[in-house]
This record gives structure tokens, sequence and C-alpha cells, in this order.
């Protein structure tokens, strides 16, 4: 009698002890369990935070990448209305001359002169954009536009880098409207007579914006014309016609991309407190 109660007490100290174990099994486990958790949720902050401090310097590098951007369009459009304004009275000059029928003989030297002058100073190249695009090609290249949290933002980049690509599109249109033009100008002129002019303008490209008075001791008087008929005259004219008007589209998309720029540059820093 007294072996089975020994024996049974012993079993209940057993027992006791296995689910003492247990217990501590389960209580170790319940830590390990709460200390990964815990660790992850650090991990998870700490990700979190450098995520958010990356998104705050990718949207401080966009918003200096997007000044630069209206500093550009700005001293484009101001060079391209120049010329634009002067591709208009090289239009009127044109249409003249292709009126005075029937042929050059009726015009005056000075009137051919001036026609020449103002093809001369329209013939080198339209301004372009270079849309510098570091910021917005290492957020869309290494996967940046996912951190960006602010929907309104992300919607505003994506909508300003698709306007700066038509832009481009539009760049390579002028392109070829430009070199239409400058095939019919050849035809029509003698461009041997503007030998300084050209040098002039190569030494700095920006001197083909200056007054039409500065070009004028720089072009020889001669034969201005090596046709004089109306119908070359208005091949020149649609040529040219098309290429002004390529310009001005160019323009206003220049202006469409500038209003986009602002506006995000506002929206960021109104957001991220730039």
């Amino acid at each position: 009698m007294l072996r089975i109660f020994q024996h049974t007490r012993k079993e209940a100290m057993n027992t006791r002890k296995t689910r003492k174990y247990l217990a501590y099994a389960l209580g170790e486990t319940a830590l390990i369990v709460i200390g990964i958790i815990i660790a992850l949720q650090i991990t998870n902050m700490n990700d979190e935070r450098r995520e958010r401090q990356q998104e705050r310097e990718y949207m401080a590098s966009l918003v200096s990448e997007l000044e630069d951007h209206v500093g550009h369009i700005d001293a484009a459009t101001k060079g391209n209305s120049i010329l634009l304004d002067d591709m208009t009275i090289l239009l009127d000059l044109t249409s003249a001359a292709a009126r005075a029928h029937p042929g050059a003989d009726s015009l005056s030297e000075s009137s051919l002169r001036r026609l020449y002058l103002y093809s001369v100073k329209s013939t080198y190249w339209h301004i372009v954009v270079e849309f510098s695009e570091g910021t917005i090609a290492q957020l869309k290249n290494a996967g940046g536009l996912a951190i960006i949290q602010d929907q309104d933002v992300l919607m505003r980049i994506l909508a300003y880098d698709q306007g700066i690509r038509f832009c481009r599109g539009m760049e390579q249109e002028t392109e070829v409207y430009f070199h239409v033009h400058e095939e019919g100008q050849k035809r029509l002129f003698d461009l041997s007579l503007a030998s300084e002019a050209y040098r002039f303008i190569e030494e700095d490209f920006m001197n083909f914006l200056l007054p039409i008075e500065e070009f004028d001791p720089l072009v020889e008087h001669g034969q201005y014309l090596r046709r004089s008929d109306s119908e070359s005259l208005l091949d020149y004219y649609n040529d040219l016609l098309f290429y002004r008007t390529s310009i001005n589209n160019l323009v206003g998309c220049h202006s469409g991309a500038r209003t986009k720029a602002k506006e995000l540059v506002e929206l960021i820093r109104e957001r991220y407190g730039r």
C-alpha cells in the first residue's frame, strides 16, 4: 500500500515537473516570438523611416530639377519669341515679293535686301529645352515611384513626365520642318552674300537673336534671289509658314510644361515643407 502511494506521489511530482517545463518552454517560445515580432516592427519602422527620408530627398532634388527646367523654358521661350516675330516679318516680305509680278525686277533693292536679311537671320536653329531628368529617371528606373505616398504628387510627376516627352516629340517635328525650310532657302537665295553674317552667328549661336540692324553691315549687296518667279517665292513662303507654325506649337508645349513644373513645385513644398 505504501509502495503504491509512493509511486502515485512520484508520478504526480513528475507531472508537475513536466507541466513546469512545458510552461517554461512555452514562455521561452512566447518570449522568442514576441522578440521576433518586436524586431520585425523595429526593422519595419527603420525601413519606413529610411523610405520617408529617401522620399523627402527625392522631392528636394526634384524641386531643384524643376526650377532648372523653368529657367531653361523661360530662356527658350524668350529666344523663340524673337525668332517668331522675325519670321512673321519674313512671311510678310515673302508674300509681298510673290505678289510683285512679274518678279524681282519690280521690287526695289531695299525691299529685296530686307527680305534677304530676315531670311539670313532666321536661317539658324530654333531654341530647344534640355530637360535634365536625373531625379525623374531615378524615380522611374529604381522603383522610387513606389515610395511616394502622396498620390497627388505622384500623379503630377507622371503627368509632367508625359508632358516633357510630348515636347520632345514636338521638337523632333520642328526639326523636320526646319530642314524643309533650310532646303527651300538654299534654292531661293544666294547665301554666299551672307558669309560674314553666318560667321558672326557661328561665333555665338545666340547672335541670331540680335536686331536686324546688326546684320546689315555683314551682308554684301548683290543678286539676292536665285529665282524671282512667284511660284518659287510662294514655295518658300509655305516652307517658312510650316516651320514657323511648328515653332509656335513648340513654344505652346514648353509653356504647358512650365505651368506643370510650377504647380508641381508648389504642391511638393506644400506637402513636404520644402
